[in-house]
């Protein structure tokens, strides 16, 4: 199955809570097509028993987020969320992985919507672009590819050192 997935902390489950009114339509239209999973660092109480619940660890994290066909970072459009970095997006561009996101902060700079990932600002935008890479495994393939090209350009060590270099030596000069 297409395995759908977020990681976090359980400070932040309350975000993954925001869509699963979604999921369930989504696993009513695909049944078992589709699976999703929720990586967390510590147990929460999300009942619903089709959604697997992986305790979040250091040590095999990539391994975690590899099994993910689709990462979600759902927030609600609030001023804590608009200044939350988009660390959860990152990791999972890094790793190839689609993302659809909150139109929400930082995310909307990271995500350029269609091209590699989509910014959901509504229930049905969610269903629509989660459905689209359901139903795609080509635009699963190119948003991902597209997505780990931005973070290389924009978000990696290698991007960025000769930025950090720069500054420090504007602070010594």
């Amino acid at each position: 199955p297409i395995c759908i997935g977020w990681t976090g902390s359980v400070s932040t489950v309350k975000h993954f809570r925001l869509l699963l009114s979604v999921f369930r339509k989504l696993k009513y239209k695909y049944a078992n097509k589709i699976c999703f999973r929720l990586i967390c660092d510590k147990k929460t109480l999300i009942e619903e028993e089709w959604i697997e619940k992986v305790s979040w660890n250091a040590n095999d994290e990539v391994q975690q987020l590899n099994q993910l066909d689709i990462g979600v970072m759902p927030l609600p459009p609030d001023e804590w969320s608009k200044g939350k970095c988009g660390f959860k997006a990152i990791q999972y561009m890094s790793l190839e992985i689609p993302v659809v996101l909150s139109a929400v902060g930082v995310n909307t700079e990271i995500v350029r919507h269609g091209i590699n990932g989509f910014l959901a600002s509504s229930q049905q935008d969610w269903f629509k672009f989660l459905s689209m890479l359901i139903d795609s495994k080509e635009l699963r393939i190119k948003i991902g590819e597209a997505a780990r090209k931005t973070i290389v350009a924009k978000y990696s060590l290698q991007s960025q050192l000769p930025v950090l270099i720069s500054n420090l030596r504007a602070l010594t000069s």
